[in-house]
């Protein structure tokens, strides 16, 4: 048997065996490449364009997160949630953080390209950028056997043509999650740091990549970090932030 056949058929075997499932139900799929079904992705399209809460924009518009004193870092996201509630966007975060589901990161991260062209030209980001991720806790990825954000910007990279670089490290073995407010700002603090202490990024722009933002401990911690090695400023890019996150630039 030719290789490509081999290939095809061992394909479709291992999908009989194991169908893909949508990334928030588990619906089985009809396509691979798919994911989410066609009600999850109606409910993702009615809770994407929901407006902020706080300043009624579209939250791939909004920016009345941050403190408006430090101008060198700014946030852009997709998507907001309320953690107590069921939604589309709360549980493909929650299954892409254990599950390495390639459809369901090509799904976000698409989005999240998308909201990020809408704010800065393709142009600059492939001259002027590095894309950075804030790294997961060592305990977290040896568990998952990912780190989510990782992987998301490296698909952001790979769509707006900005380079990749992977310039932090989380020497933490708690888990931000299991952490109240002041706890996690705390830990981010102890938690982050440069993994080469000579860096410069004398002038560059950075984009900095999570899945979601919750406190803002971690993203503003990581962009101090960035700042402090020279970058120019930080654009902090995340998927879906909590409907009653403050990002807490003021740590900077």
């Amino acid at each position: 048997m030719k290789t490509g056949l081999f290939r095809k058929t061992l394909d479709n075997f291992l999908t009989l065996l194991y169908p893909p499932r949508c990334v928030s139900c588990g619906e089985v799929l009809p396509r691979k490449t798919q994911a989410l079904c066609e009600s999850c992705e109606k409910r993702f399209d009615t809770e994407s364009k929901m407006p902020c809460p706080k300043c009624g924009k579209a939250h791939s518009k909004c920016d009345c997160v941050i403190n408006p004193e430090f101008e060198k870092v700014k946030l852009i996201h997709v998507t907001g949630y309320d953690m107590k509630r069921d939604s589309v966007s709360r549980n493909i975060i929650l299954r892409l953080k254990d599950d390495n589901i390639k459809s369901g990161f090509d799904f976000v991260s698409e989005r999240m390209a998308e909201a990020l062209l809408d704010r800065i030209s393709g142009g600059y980001l492939a001259k002027n950028c590095l894309v950075t991720f804030v790294p997961r806790s060592k305990k977290a990825k040896r568990k998952a056997g990912h780190d989510q954000a990782e992987i998301l910007a490296r698909n952001i990279s790979r769509i707006t043509g900005a380079e990749f670089a992977d310039l932090l490290t989380n020497l933490s073995h708690k888990m931000q999650k299991k952490l109240g407010k002041e706890k996690r700002l705390e830990n981010a603090i102890k938690s982050y740091c440069l993994k080469d202490d000579t860096l410069r990024l004398d002038g560059k722009h950075l984009i900095i990549v999570d899945d979601i933002v919750t406190t803002g401990a971690s993203i503003g911690v990581c962009s101090r970090l960035l700042i402090s090695a020279g970058a120019k400023d930080v654009t902090a890019l995340v998927y879906a932030r909590t409907q009653n996150a403050r990002v807490k630039t003021d740590i900077i």
